[in-house]
């Protein structure tokens, strides 16, 4: 059995340049495949027992992902980055469902921000089902692309639907 102390990273090849510009690369690419802002990137840090942990701040919140590696595995600071990145995302991208009355932001169908106050209507409940309700509209616009996509997928879906 292995200790859980085991050193899995040596902690000053984050001193490396070359190191450095690995992780920010590997970070950068992850972070644009999960679409999220980049200026939400707050921290990286790794940690000799293999855990790597990854921090995005926003308007209201802290997201930080976790990814730590088995006592049994060699460490990859790839896969962990990867993982951890995964894990902020899902975080992040946590649906906000709002409240009878309480206000929130959308993407229109034109990809414009625009901001309502949920009263229970059909057009309010299908922006909760497409997870196009933000508390602000900064989110809301780091959101676009994502709910132009997805705009797009719900009508394909409802058009499969129909008798």
């Amino acid at each position: 059995m292995t200790d859980s102390k085991t050193v899995k990273f040596d902690l000053r090849q984050k001193y490396s340049a070359d190191f450095r510009k690995y992780i920010n690369e590997i970070f950068l690419r992850e972070a644009e495949k999960y679409e999220l802002p980049i200026n939400t990137a707050n921290s990286i840090k790794w940690f000799e027992n293999g855990k790597i942990q990854v921090t995005f701040v926003d308007d209201d919140a802290t997201y930080v992902g976790v990814a730590k590696c088995h006592p049994n595995d060699a460490f990859n600071p790839e896969i962990g980055i990867k993982l951890a990145i995964g894990r902020a995302a899902q975080k992040m991208r946590k649906p906000f469902t709002p409240r009878e009355g309480q206000a929130y932001c959308y993407v229109d169908e034109n990809g414009v921000v625009r901001g309502t106050g949920f009263l229970g209507s059909f057009d309010s409940q299908l922006k909760v089902a497409m997870g196009n309700c933000f508390k602000t509209k900064a989110q809301a616009r780091a959101n676009v692309g994502r709910m132009m996509k997805r705009q797009k997928r719900a009508i394909e879906l409802l058009k499969t639907l129909r008798e």
